[in-house]
């Protein structure tokens, strides 16, 4: 049971972690254009993250409840 948070929880790290380096580097290339597209990538990236962390949570929740009959 502690392994399915454990999982979203450093995969909710990694994907957060790559896109903070990935602006690092965008901004080490070009400090005054390239981020910017980048960072309304992040944001679309942070929605979609979210809609599936959402229902992995959803999914997990279901799984882990019985029905009692």
């Amino acid at each position: 049971m502690i392994t399915r948070p454990l999982s979203l929880a450093v995969r909710l790290f990694a994907n957060i972690m790559a896109g903070e380096i990935l602006v690092s580097v965008m901004l080490g290339i070009s400090a005054i254009a390239a981020p910017i597209p980048v960072m309304f990538f992040e944001i679309f990236v942070a929605f979609l993250q979210a809609f599936v962390f959402m229902m992995l949570t959803i999914a997990y929740i279901l799984t882990s409840v019985t029905e009692e009959e």
